[in-house]
């Protein structure tokens, strides 16, 4: 008898297959990474439209980043199904407890475009043990810097960017405001990741307070840092007071004109770069306000003067 053994094994063909979906959404395509409308591709099938693109809009409309926020501030409409649009389907998925396969297959096809006619949607958040967290939206009434699908995230879906609402509310907000105002929009920095936990730069000791989804780091250089020349502490203090306005319950940040005239404000150690803002009241570490200040002209320069310990937060 012939032994067989050790014979390699037949590989069997990819299928062909198009892949078909109900309801005849997005053409009937089944769409996944890699479909494109310039290469009129969609589900392994040919055509002339613009389904990929459909299907950003349509998740744009409900509020999901279709690309990388330094792109297009998250918006960009391309008609390509690359790893942003992955990442925001499965983000989708995940918040309307479907099976997370970042593909448009029928159930989530249906599920999105029964979202887009419902004039009450409003994205559902992911649940942890903090609470619910909501992702800040995609806008140009403001920057996100440094974080990407395929960079800082964690299982395909954008992250550090997720807060409560009340945060969410407080900087969508102030943003606004601040971009009608005519100002330089906000760098938004570090929020909380969607799962909570520790930031992936950090260990265990730093970030406490950015795992429960009540903070925020802005870093906008005129508004949010004394160690450059471009700051501007007017501006600095109307912001303060915009945060506050809007809903924030401290701000720790070291410039001691802003703290003397804002009695949210607080000195804290290595707050001179950012403002860390919160919806809720925290414990912090007095530190020394106008200690890394580079502002010749400015009034509180000379004296160096410590923050004042005893504004006790309340």
């Amino acid at each position: 008898m012939r032994d067989n053994r050790h014979q390699p094994r037949k590989r069997s063909k990819k299928s062909s297959q198009p892949r078909i979906i109900d309801g005849g959404y997005y053409g009937g395509h089944e769409l996944t990474i890699g479909d494109s409308d310039s290469l009129s591709a969609w589900g392994g099938q040919k055509g002339s439209s613009k389904y990929v693109e459909e299907l950003q809009k349509d998740l744009l409309k409900l509020g999901y980043w279709i690309s990388d926020p330094e792109t297009d501030s998250g918006m960009k409409v391309d008609g390509i199904f690359g790893p942003a649009l992955k990442g925001a389907v499965k983000t989708f998925q995940v918040e309307e407890n479907l099976k997370k396969t970042s593909i448009v297959d029928s159930e989530t096809a249906k599920k999105i475009k029964e979202s887009t006619t419902n004039s009450n949607f409003k994205r559902k958040g992911i649940k942890n043990n903090n609470g619910i967290f909501i992702q800040l939206p995609p806008s140009t009434d403001y920057k996100v810097e440094g974080y990407s699908y395929e960079g800082n995230n964690r299982e395909g879906i954008l992250d550090h960017i997720w807060g409560t609402d009340a945060l969410v509310n407080m900087l969508t907000a102030t943003a606004k405001s601040w971009n009608n105002g005519g100002k330089d929009k906000l760098r938004i920095n570090d929020m909380s990741l969607y799962k909570g936990g520790i930031l992936y730069y950090t260990d265990k000791r730093a970030h406490t307070y950015h795992r429960k989804g009540t903070s925020v780091d802005l870093a906008s250089w005129k508004y949010c840092n004394t160690t450059v020349k471009s700051f501007i502490k007017e501006d600095a203090l109307e912001l303060a007071k915009s945060l506050v306005q809007n809903g924030a319950r401290i701000i720790l940040f070291n410039c001691k004109y802003v703290i003397d005239n804002c009695d949210k404000v607080h000195a804290c150690a290595t707050h001179d770069n950012h403002m860390h803002v919160e919806t809720e009241i925290i414990s912090y570490h007095p530190g020394k306000a106008c200690a890394d200040c580079i502002i010749a002209n400015c009034d509180y320069r000379p004296g160096r003067e410590k923050a004042d310990a005893t504004k006790n937060p309340a």
